[in-house]
């Protein structure tokens, strides 16, 4: 699970980075990689801490077993993501899979103004 979630993350920051740097006209602009990198790399961590560590102890405080507390916040994180993977990784949509064909690193080099 922790390399599947590796490499979901990894994915998923990879296609938010390409959507928004063309949403907000910034391809090929590093500083904006490196600054939206960063937010994403945080917002992670925060979000990360409060599921796996505050939330079951919150359960946990409701009289349950912290390792019960922990296993219940584990189930809701995987059916959260089973159903999530059948909604958005559709890769026979154009609309999916574009995004995931791009060069990371093409997209955010200084040459690149479009």
């Amino acid at each position: 699970p922790f390399f599947h979630s590796i490499q979901y993350l990894l994915v998923a920051w990879s296609m938010q980075l390409v959507e928004r740097a063309e949403r907000e006209k910034q391809l090929g602009n590093p500083a904006f990689f490196w600054t939206e990198s960063a937010r994403w790399f945080g917002l992670n961590i925060v979000i990360g801490a409060l599921l796996f560590a505050a939330l079951p102890e919150l359960v946990a405080r409701a009289g349950n077993p912290t390792e019960l507390s922990m296993g219940i916040v584990l189930a809701a994180v995987q059916l959260h993501h089973f159903f999530v993977d059948g909604v958005i990784w559709k890769l026979r949509r154009a609309t999916v899979s574009q995004p995931l064909m791009v060069n990371l690193l093409d997209s955010f080099s200084p040459q690149r103004t479009t």
